[in-house]
């Protein structure tokens, strides 16, 4: 049976890569998939969404992973994230240069801080949070 969802994501990353960028429209992805867009939709809102998911995916669930079995060290838990960021690294290089309201960087943050809640920092020191997750975020960017 396909996987539609996978390969709308699967396409998506090899548009991004191809073309450098996510200029391309939602009815280019889905006839390179051979979908409707009302089959996109269902299963995403917009390109920014399979960011997410792919971000959510590819970086984060690894990083949880390590933690749900107990590693709560700054070292393995950033080799995971930058060799899992490396693996992929045309499409992130490609996917960093888009920007609106949930743009890669914006999301990024986000998840950081959710890793650094529950490894580092108690979650009512928000200032530390927020620098530790925006220099995250920003040497990631640079």
């Amino acid at each position: 049976m396909r996987d539609v969802k996978q390969e709308i994501v699967r396409t998506f990353i090899e548009q991004t890569k191809q073309r450098n960028s996510i200029d391309f429209t939602i009815k280019e992805l889905c006839s390179i998939c051979g979908i409707s867009r009302p089959t996109f939709y269902k299963y995403f809102k917009d390109k920014y969404q399979i960011i997410e998911y792919v971000q959510q995916e590819d970086l984060m669930e690894p990083i949880k992973k390590l933690i749900d079995s107990g590693v709560l060290s700054a070292r393995p838990l950033s080799e995971i994230f930058y060799l899992n960021f490396y693996k992929n690294k045309d499409f992130y290089k490609a996917v960093i240069k888009a920007e609106g309201q949930n743009s890669f960087v914006d999301t990024l943050i986000t998840r950081i801080s959710e890793i650094v809640k529950l490894t580092f920092i108690s979650q009512s020191d928000k200032e530390a949070l927020d620098y530790i997750s925006y220099k995250f975020a920003a040497a990631i960017r640079s």
